[in-house]
């Protein structure tokens, strides 16, 4: 086993009903329910409609090369999954949410009384189609010094603007619909996008120098600087009772709009509001991917060293430090993240003539990306004829 290929089993409230044997599995009564997923006979294949304009020009100092580049990507064809079987909804809850809860006051079972106008015959019914909206904006501005007898080098600074309906980062439709925090589900709104990376900042540069005959040597450092992922700030709870929970953006209350379960943590969760940047949304909710994960900061290191030719053939080592700060401090190099479908901020205990009474979770916990903050290292040969 890997690590990658590990099967979870879940059983809520009834134990003692899991069994290994496949030809003993347990029998239950009553009727089973049908999960299903319907394609849009309609559907087209994603495309966008990409567009850019650059200029380069020779600047009047040291040879320097000055760039900026603007890109425009539109849209076309992209992806929407709805959710066909929430049923009618049964109310709407103050900050205007729909709601699908038998009864949209009362969160103490959302499990059971969630879809209460669902049809019975089937569980979840996903249909994918497509959409036209989203879009991507991005600006470069570099420069670049030409390479001289020692010396490259190139700096670069990235501006992207980016919405999409849907990420698509899974491969089931019920982990691409269920992932996409949302006010009112199926509605198919453009926000920013989670790959989006609003600014980031590039600087890369090379020595070379013939230390051994004519046989080059070559020693580069690539610094990247840029915007952690954007995240979601969600409820825990279902609250809106379309049967998931951690997917209901969250809606941030003025100050007399809410009492905490645990009042002691009122002045802690004020400055929790202020630092996060929630603060700003009071009396409204919270957009999607509206947040910044940490800000990332590695550096690269590759060096080759070219051998003696032999005939026609040259060859060249060369080793690489991916995450060389990881390697120097491990507090270097660090890659954090939020959860998978956002940061579920409180539980809603109950909503009371327009009081949210909320179970605070706490501040923000990122994880670590253990792949991408660990540093490594690759040694090798290459050879040229």
């Amino acid at each position: 086993n890997t690590g990658g290929d590990v099967a979870v089993y879940r059983d809520f409230g009834t134990p003692g009903i899991f069994t290994p044997d496949p030809d003993n599995q347990p029998i239950f009564s009553g009727s089973s329910t049908q999960d299903v997923d319907v394609l849009d006979p309609d559907f087209e294949i994603p495309t966008v409609l990409k567009s850019n304009l650059a200029l380069d020009a020779e600047l009047p100092w040291f040879g320097l090369i000055g760039s900026v580049e603007l890109e425009y990507i539109k849209t076309q064809n992209g992806i929407h999954y709805q959710h066909l079987n929430l049923g009618d909804p049964t109310g709407t809850l103050p900050d205007g949410r729909l709601s699908y809860l038998c009864d949209p006051t009362d969160f103490s079972n959302t499990r059971s009384d969630a879809r209460c106008n669902r049809n019975s015959d089937f569980n979840d019914v996903l249909f994918l189609t497509n959409t036209s909206k989203g879009e991507t904006k991005r600006a470069t501005v570099s420069l670049e010094l030409p390479q001289t007898e020692h010396w490259y080098a190139k700096a670069s600074y990235t501006y992207t603007d980016a919405t999409e309906v849907s990420a698509g980062t899974s491969s089931r439709a019920i982990s691409n619909w269920n992932n996409t925090p949302a006010f009112n589900p199926n509605q198919p709104l453009a926000a920013t996008s989670a790959y989006e990376v609003e600014n980031a900042f590039v600087f890369f540069t090379t020595y070379q120098n013939m230390f051994f005959g004519d046989n080059y040597t070559n020693i580069g450092l690539v610094w990247v600087s840029q915007d952690g992922e954007p995240f979601s700030y969600t409820y825990r709870t279902d609250i809106n009772g379309d049967g998931i929970r951690d997917n209901d953006l969250f809606y941030v209350p003025m100050p007399n709009e809410y009492v905490l379960t645990d009042p002691s943590e009122a002045a802690d969760f004020e400055a929790f509001l202020q630092s996060s940047g929630l603060a700003q949304y009071r009396g409204r909710v919270a957009p999607r991917n509206g947040f910044k994960a940490p800000r990332i900061n590695t550096v690269d290191l590759n060096m080759s060293q070219e051998l003696p030719a032999w005939g026609p053939v040259r060859a060249t080592l060369f080793f690489n430090i991916k995450n060389l700060g990881n390697l120097l401090d491990s507090d270097w190099g660090q890659v954090r993240t939020a959860g998978f479908d956002g940061d579920d901020i409180a539980n809603l205990i109950s909503i009371d003539n327009g009081v949210y009474e909320l179970d605070w979770n706490g501040p923000t916990r990122f994880s670590t990306n253990r792949t991408a903050s660990q540093w490594r290292a690759q040694i090798g040969f290459r050879l040229d004829w």
